[in-house]
Order: C-alpha cells, then sequence, then structure tokens
C-alpha cells in the first residue's frame, strides 16, 4: 500500500533502529539509519550521501572565526537534491507490496519540472524501468 494522504489514520512507531509509518492500521515503511560505506556497488547506493566541504580560504580571507562548509550537490546522481525524494518513493513502492507497479516492462508516469522528470527517467531507467515524462 502507497501513502495516502486521505487516510483515516497515519501515525510514526519509533524504535530502536529508525521508525515505520502506519497508516489505516497498515505499516508502509520502515527507516533506519546506515552506515556510510567507503565504496558502492553501484551508483543508486551513492545517492543521500552527498560529501560536505570546508571552505578554507574565504574565512581565512574574511577573518571569519567559524567554520563554513559548502555541500557538494554536483557529486549526486542526477545533480540535485531531488535524487534523494526520487529514490525514497520507488523504495517505499517496492517495499510496501507494490513492486509490480515497478518490474521491467511497467511504465511509472510522473508530471513535475522539466529536470527533475529527467532526473527521475535516468534513475528509473537504470533500474530497468521505462519512464513517460508528463508535460504540464
Amino acid at each position: 500500500m502507497a501513502y495516502d494522504m486521505h487516510a483515516s489514520k497515519i501515525s510514526w512507531e519509533q524504535h530502536g533502529d529508525g521508525c515505520t509509518v502506519v497508516q489505516d492500521g497498515i505499516k508502509i515503511d520502515s527507516v533506519k539509519q546506515k552506515p556510510k560505506p567507503k565504496w558502492f556497488n553501484n551508483i543508486l547506493e551513492a545517492n543521500g550521501t552527498t560529501p560536505l566541504s570546508k571552505i578554507n580560504k574565504i574565512t581565512k580571507e574574511k577573518s571569519l572565526k567559524c567554520n563554513v562548509y559548502m555541500k557538494l550537490e554536483y557529486f549526486n546522481v542526477g545533480g540535485s537534491l531531488e535524487d534523494r525524494a526520487a529514490i525514497r518513493m520507488i523504495e517505499v513502492v517496492a517495499n510496501c507490496g507494490r513492486a509490480e507497479w515497478i518490474e521491467e516492462g511497467r511504465h511509472c508516469d510522473r508530471a513535475s519540472q522539466r529536470q527533475q522528470r529527467c532526473r527521475y527517467r535516468s534513475r528509473l531507467r537504470r533500474q530497468g524501468i521505462q519512464v513517460i515524462l508528463c508535460y504540464s
């Protein structure tokens, strides 16, 4: 069952290693903290591990007495933080008993901004899923 914003009851169950979303008594999602590996088996595993880089030169030139970091979004597969949302949506559907929605040969329709559509298409194609882009 996918998330339904019109469900009569939605709650969170917290436990030691994460939390579970419960929608009308049905558990639909589980979130667990995963240790960050030093290497990945494929590019999809790199999602959500956007590195931070400390900015030294500017802080020194401006005499700032703090640490300034920059998030390197260009290290994301699609070049944006929406990558995390796209992968999460696919994982939720696959893990909630609706894997047939994203099996090879099935279609995934998604209307959104052009760049987001391209990222979703790229991500799904890597998993062998045919994608139809909807322009609005």
